[in-house]
């Protein structure tokens, strides 16, 4: 199962999602949860904003964190 939270820089998402990922765990602790922390800001300081395929590149490390992780974890 994944969940998503998307909206504004500030807003609570992160605190929002950590909060649902122990309330998940806490009603089914046989499941597996994480929190995927978004990655964009780190593609940015390998590859540099600039960069003609950053976006690419942001795009494939996100697709490739949910894969990887999707099959380690039931619930991202």
């Amino acid at each position: 199962m994944k969940i998503a939270f998307i909206g504004s820089h500030g807003t609570g998402k992160s605190a929002a999602a950590h909060f649902m990922a122990a309330k998940l765990k806490r009603e089914d602790p046989t499941k597996t949860v994480k929190v995927l922390e978004e990655s964009v800001r780190e593609t940015a300081k390998l590859v540099g904003i600039n960069n003609p395929n950053f976006q690419k590149l942001a795009i494939l490390d996100s697709l490739y964190d949910q894969v990887y992780y999707g099959a380690t974890y039931d619930i991202l």
